[in-house]
This record gives C-alpha cells, sequence and structure tokens, in this order.
C-alpha cells in the first residue's frame, strides 16, 4: 500500500473493530460465567433426575425435587459457613492492629538492637581514636544500654 489515506483509513477500521470487540467480550462475559455455570449444574444433576425417572417419578416433578434439594444444600452450606467466615474476619480485623504493631514492633527494636551493638562495638574497639570523641562514647553507650533494657519504649531523649 502506497497510498497513506488508505493506511490511515484501515488502521483506524481495524483499532474500531478491536475495540467493538472488546466492548462486545466484556459485556458478554459476566452472562457467559452464568450460562457456564448453569450448564455444570444441569449436567451434574442430570443423573439424579435419570435415576428418579427409573423409578416411575414424572420427569418434571424430579427436575423440581432434585432443584429444590440443591437449592436446599447450597443454601444450608452457605447458612453454616458464612457465620464462621464472617466471625473469624471481625476477629481478623479486630486483632489485626496488636497484630502489625507487635510485628513492627519487634523489627525495630531488633534494627535497633543490631544499630547500637554495633556502634558501642565500634566504639569500643578504637578508644584511643576516639578519645576526641570521648562525650558522644558515653552518649552512644547510654542509648545502647538504654535501648537493650527497654526496646518497647522508645524515647527521643537518652536514659539519665
Amino acid at each position: 500500500m502506497t497510498n497513506p489515506v488508505k493506511l490511515g483509513f484501515l488502521g483506524t477500521v481495524g483499532v474500531g473493530l478491536a475495540l467493538l470487540a472488546y466492548y462486545a467480550f466484556t459485556n458478554v462475559g459476566a452472562l457467559a460465567g452464568w450460562v457456564t455455570g448453569a450448564v455444570f449444574i444441569a449436567l451434574g444433576l442430570d443423573p439424579a433426575v435419570r435415576r428418579l425417572e427409573k423409578w416411575g417419578i414424572r420427569r418434571g416433578v424430579g427436575v423440581l425435587l432434585v432443584v429444590t434439594v440443591f437449592a436446599g444444600t447450597v443454601t444450608g452450606l452457605t447458612l453454616w459457613i458464612v457465620p464462621i467466615i464472617s466471625e473469624q474476619a471481625n476477629s481478623f480485623i479486630y486483632r489485626s492492629p496488636a497484630i502489625f504493631r507487635i510485628s513492627w514492633s519487634q523489627r525495630r527494636s531488633k534494627t535497633l538492637t543490631i544499630w547500637c551493638t554495633s556502634a558501642t562495638g565500634s566504639i569500643r574497639m578504637c578508644p584511643r581514636s576516639l578519645s576526641l570523641l570521648h562525650p558522644a562514647t558515653r552518649l552512644a553507650g547510654s542509648w545502647g544500654t538504654w535501648l537493650q533494657q527497654d526496646p518497647q519504649s522508645l524515647r527521643c531523649s537518652p536514659a539519665p
């Protein structure tokens, strides 16, 4: 194709058809899911209806019985399972702040203990080279001692 107008027109038509197909599939997708589910349920319940027919029950009555039993089973399971899930969800929602707070606090305490231990260890390893920083050495040592004694309550002031 050497004509740019033709090329642009065909490109536009192609994009339009792609958008139309996307729109059709997204709107039909939910319906297709429901239809597929209904087909699987019908195929799954058909052997029970056929057995009732062999016992002499008319097909319409057999379908009504099987669908009623199926609906009752689904309703019973729903009434049995939903309260359990609801209770567990409420318990998780109620306890989640404490769970996350404990986890964060433990990680914070462990990290600060490692930092302070390595800082005080480094300062103790070379006391002569850090003789000018003697007040800072005491400050770091007191911070490390304080953090090791009470890691749960971090305050922005060194221990006395």
